[in-house]
């Protein structure tokens, strides 16, 4: 509940240090959404995505109008392709694969190169 206030006050507490600092922020990505992995009858991807959604809606409501405050949606690339992560079901592990970080890093590329052009 207190995100949005927390993220306004670590961005303050960046641009009171530095007042022309770029400041880059990520959205979060879900590693279970295309996975369908389950505890009991629990679908984990969908129940983290309520809460994963209000996050990212939160780091773009906050962002929208600071200067030098950037948003890079790796969200909706990662989330797409369920081969950016380890499968939950055997490895229970939330890292992304080798393709995972080439997205990421492609989203980073693009986004960053976007800023300096």
């Amino acid at each position: 509940t207190n995100y949005e206030a927390n993220l306004t006050s670590c961005i303050s507490i960046i641009k009171e240090k530095n007042p022309n600092a770029k400041i880059i922020i990520q959205t979060l990505y879900n590693p279970a959404e295309k996975q369908g992995y389950k505890v009991s009858v629990i679908n984990v991807g969908k129940l983290a995505n309520r809460y994963i959604d209000k996050l990212n809606e939160s780091i773009l409501t906050v962002c929208a109008n600071k200067t030098n405050v950037y948003v890079f949606d790796v969200s909706t690339e990662m989330n797409k392709d369920a081969a950016n992560f380890y499968n939950l079901q055997t490895n229970f592990d939330i890292h992304p694969t080798v393709q995972g970080h080439q997205t990421l890093a492609k989203i980073y590329t693009d986004d960053f190169n976007a800023l300096t052009q």
